[in-house]
């Protein structure tokens, strides 16, 4: 799973617009920082041994048993 890229601004786009822009660049760079912190914790994880699988879900880690 990835994030896209910030969204562009066309030129002389009105005030709403560029709001609705901004907001959701926003979120994508929230959305960015949090898959890599996944990641790392997947990797950290991933070193663990042990005989639990461990799996990257769309809600986050999952530890079977």
């Amino acid at each position: 799973m990835t994030v896209p890229p910030n969204l562009k601004m066309p030129e002389g786009a009105d005030a709403d617009y560029v709001r609705q822009v901004e907001r959701v660049n926003g979120f994508l760079r929230w959305a960015r920082t949090e898959m890599q912190r996944m990641r790392k914790e997947v990797e950290r994880l991933g070193k663990v041994r042990g005989t639990m699988p461990i799996h990257k879900g769309p809600g986050g880690i999952v530890i079977l048993e």
